[in-house]
């Protein structure tokens, strides 16, 4: 691979950038297309430009739909400097070959609007694209990260120790994995094939919020749960996939770690104003409004009792919906339209006539600590 140093010398001879007898001041955009310029002549694997400077070599044709600006695209891609050094991918085999460990990142095809937050060079190259489709791109700045260097721009984080300079182009592998124009039904018929595929879940709302009890809790009727009780919880959050995003059980953390961090000082991300936490434990005050939990989460609990063990399945409607939920911590975003399942213990209940608590420890399934 040829430096930048090597690159950024070519460009300056290329297009006369500089002289020995005076200074110049050159616009970025000036400077920038000199380096693309000399990358090109030097690599001519490069030969099909469009009218708006970026470069795609098709590597396989597709077969599938080809997206609109409408649509919602799943897609695979690894970006690269000119250096050839990695900074962002969707591939377990980058992982691995820079020594990240595979479990601090959900990797997985990125889900993303084509209207939305993305390069315009990605979106430029999508339009032409059909699913089952891969290309490579050269993507100049202004059609890609611009000034601000490389920044995330869908669910999967930019590799930590990455850099890419402002105004400097970067090259992507894409692939178009899936074409989605109706990502409600989708993620609808993600949850459908869920529990058909996993069987004991029983619909406790509109076929889009379902139930499986694992244990049964209490029959008294002081440790019901409904409007006004507080109710202290252990929790794990999973993407359908298996990957726990989120948990206060410290033997799922222990197993999934680094990225479902134990941390009992601080709020779970599956909550709002009106939950807390007491020591490792997560704290719900029911309420008729707003929990302070998805939807899921809170119509799962209305039909637990102290005691009872459970997991939840539901679409994204009844989770965080179109907007997910963006971390700035090491645990992952949820993106949108994504459906989640919860496993649940419901430890104690306090209701304005009565205050009960169970002594039992927490003994969570096998299978809610194996890594998919």
């Amino acid at each position: 691979m040829h430096s930048y140093l090597k690159v950024l010398a070519l460009a300056a001879l290329a297009v006369g950038l500089y002289s020995c007898a005076q200074e110049q001041t050159i616009s970025d955009r000036v400077v920038e297309d000199g380096i693309i310029g000399a990358y090109v002549e030097q690599n001519p694997i490069w030969k099909n430009k469009t009218e708006s400077g970026l470069y795609l070599n098709v590597l396989k044709e597709g077969t599938g739909a080809t997206p609109t600006v409408t649509d919602w695209v799943m897609v695979k891609f690894t970006g690269k400097t000119l250096d050839g050094d990695y900074f962002h991918s969707t591939d377990t085999t980058v992982f691995n070959h820079l020594d990240y460990n595979v479990n601090y990142y959900h990797i997985v095809p990125d889900f993303l609007y084509m209207a939305g937050s993305m390069p315009q060079g990605f979106r430029e190259a999508l339009l032409t694209m059909k699913e089952g489709g891969k290309v490579d791109l050269l993507i100049p700045s202004y059609l890609g990260f611009g000034s601000y260097g490389a920044v995330k721009f869908g669910q999967m984080p930019i590799l930590p120790n990455a850099y890419v300079q402002a105004n400097h182009p970067v090259k992507y592998q894409l692939e178009l994995v899936k074409v989605i124009s109706k990502p409600r039904e989708y993620d609808s018929l993600l949850v459908d094939s869920y529990v058909k595929n996993n069987p004991g879940f029983v619909d406790i709302k509109d076929k889009a919020v379902y139930l499986k009890e694992l244990e049964k809790g209490s029959t008294a009727i002081s440790d019901t749960i409904g409007n006004g009780t507080k109710v202290y919880v252990h929790y794990a959050g999973y993407f359908l996939d298996g990957y726990c995003f989120d948990t206060n059980i410290k033997t799922i953390s222990d197993t999934f770690a680094p990225y479902a961090p134990y941390s009992g000082s601080s709020s779970s991300s599956s909550t709002s104003t009106s939950t807390t936490t007491s020591g490792d434990t997560l704290v719900v005050t029911m309420a008729a409004s707003s929990s302070g939990v998805v939807t899921g989460f809170d119509k799962a609990l209305r039909k637990m009792t102290k005691g009872s063990k459970a997991e939840v399945v539901f679409t994204s409607t009844n989770g965080y919906g179109l907007s997910g939920s963006s971390s700035s911590t090491s645990k992952p975003s949820i993106g949108a339209y994504t459906p989640l399942k919860f496993y649940i213990v419901v430890d104690r209940v306090e209701n304005p006539t009565s205050s009960t608590t169970t002594a039992s420890s927490i003994v969570v399934p096998k299978y809610l600590l194996r890594k998919n």
